[in-house]
């Protein structure tokens, strides 16, 4: 993440970590809007000129994150015309964020590492805490509800860190955004709280605190990494992953997500594409459409200029393109037409089984399915080193005749712990994942890549022929349209006496 970390602060003078979410992107390319979303520290010191500047960013909503302790001490000050809302995530301070620098000071000197690891704790609770997971469902509320162009939510703790950090994880992992991102926001707490830190322990040295004191005052009103990859190891054990406990302790359906990308997402399709590129992509729009037939004259230079209102050389690039794409053909002095054998043509491609009518259905044999972290198919699942995946290899027969074997790979996020005790749970891995995790795969976009080989030895034993026998490789990638994950990898090997492929055209009405 390159951008400048000044880009994300709003200029607020009495307060610390008063933060933009906006400009961040997402997985499929779209960005948060400006003044829609703040992460701050808490409002209780604001002056008169900051109050102004969060009404100018069009603050409605202060969502207060902290204890009743915390607000009764320091009580905000809310911008005019916003509502405050007082959504407590902890009945204690478990963050130790509003007390004083020596109320650790006997838990520091029994264990140096007190700090880092009561940090630990902090994020469990507000994963598991049933108050926590109140607020939280409360804060996506308040969310939903801010569904005016011009509204902005603000949310808050103390220090604007730890709960307002686990908030955001939530907030931009529903958005789309992806982890690194969401990495670098938490940690720019260090950066932004530096000064007020480095004062604190300052002063801390300066009554007398011993090291070991210091280093836990430091842990706790610092943010690691490893805190937060802490949180997502205890979500992906627990809850299947991010995704998993939005919809499951969250609550948020399908639509919810969909209106929190309507409401808090540019529409980058409009706003950041080219003009040339809308044009070529409305007209590809028009030829796919069946306007056109193959052979007929396109319009001609000066109607799109008129059609769209744009120069010459804006309509001569976007033609340009399409011709290039196969979509259209020049001929010198008679026009643009509609080419008769298009490049990009969208087809449906069906994988046949070559099976005898008088033949049985076909069955699945689960062989293996176990968890694993092999360095190259993390990369290849898109998953960091800490992550896992399981490994469920399965043989397809018809008549007890095997004619096929899959290998697949699936991010441990998606697999239930508890049923892949049995193999047999995952005969059918789209159909367990469907049921326990409502995904319905064969509606994700996937690649997939055929190659003809030679069977090698394991192979060739699995599927009861010679070796060096030609089987057809078939190497797929699933991902999942709401957040560009990598769902499954597979590849599987066919016997190429069980396989068959047919293309049928699919971009015109009634082919």
């Amino acid at each position: 993440m390159s951008e400048n970390y000044e880009t994300k602060l709003i200029g607020i003078q009495n307060g610390r970590n008063f933060r933009e979410l906006g400009g961040y992107k997402t997985v499929s390319g779209q960005t948060i809007k400006y003044n829609k979303l703040l992460r701050t520290g808490n409002l209780a010191d604001l002056s008169s000129s900051d109050l102004d500047l969060l009404q100018k960013h069009g603050v409605k909503y202060d969502v207060d994150f902290r204890t009743e302790k915390e607000k009764t001490e320091h009580p905000d000050r809310v911008p005019e015309g916003a509502k405050y809302i007082f959504d407590p995530v902890f009945s204690d301070d478990l963050t130790n964020a509003s007390k004083g620098i020596f109320a650790l000071e006997e838990n520091a000197e029994k264990d140096p590492e007190f700090g880092f690891k009561h940090m630990f704790f902090a994020d469990e609770d507000m994963i598991n805490g049933q108050t926590a997971q109140k607020a939280y469902r409360k804060f996506f509320d308040l969310l939903l509800a801010n569904d005016q162009e011009k509204n902005a939510l603000l949310f808050h703790c103390t220090a604007g860190k730890d709960r307002t950090g686990f908030g955001a994880l939530l907030v931009l992992s529903a958005l789309g955004v992806p982890f690194t991102t969401i990495k670098y926001d938490y940690t720019l707490t260090n950066v932004t709280t530096k000064d007020f830190v480095d004062g604190m322990l300052k002063q801390a040295a300066a009554d007398g605190s011993s090291k070991r004191v210091l280093q836990s005052i430091k842990d706790i009103q610092s943010v690691y990494p490893e805190y937060l990859d802490h949180a997502i190891h205890v979500l992906n054990q627990q809850y299947g992953g991010i995704n998993e406990y939005l919809r499951s302790t969250m609550k948020l359906s399908s639509r919810d997500i969909m209106d929190l990308r309507r409401i808090y997402l540019k529409d980058w399709y409009i706003m950041d594409i080219p003009k040339y590129l809308q044009i070529e992509n409305e007209l590809k729009k028009e030829i796919i459409s069946g306007k056109f037939k193959y052979g007929d004259k396109f319009y001609s230079e000066a109607q799109l200029k008129e059609k769209f209102n744009v120069s010459s050389i804006t309509v001569i690039r976007s033609v340009k393109d399409l011709v290039k794409a196969g979509y259209l053909v020049r001929h010198q002095g008679k026009g643009t037409f509609i080419s008769r054998s298009r490049k990009d043509k969208l087809v449906r491609l069906s994988d046949n089984e070559v099976f005898s009518d008088k033949q049985e259905e076909d069955r699945v044999k689960v062989l293996k399915l176990q968890e694993d972290n092999q360095a190259k198919m993390l990369k290849k699942l898109g998953l960091p080193k800490y992550e896992s995946y399981y490994y469920i290899e399965r043989l397809r027969l018809i008549d007890d005749t095997p004619f096929m074997v899959h290998r697949s790979f699936i991010p441990a996020k998606f697999i239930n712990k508890n049923l892949a005790k049995d193999p047999n749970n995952y005969h059918s891995i789209y159909e367990t994942l469907q049921k326990d995790k409502q995904l319905y795969l064969f509606d994700e976009p996937f690649t997939e890549t055929d190659t003809i080989v030679k069977a090698d030895s394991e192979i060739s034993q699995q599927l009861k022929i010679a070796k060096d026998y030609p089987v057809v490789r078939q190497v797929k990638k699933t991902i999942l349209s709401s957040t560009g994950e990598v769902v499954e990898v597979v590849v599987g090997y066919k016997r190429c006496d069980y396989f068959s492929l047919s293309f049928s055209s699919t971009d015109y009405p009634g082919v």
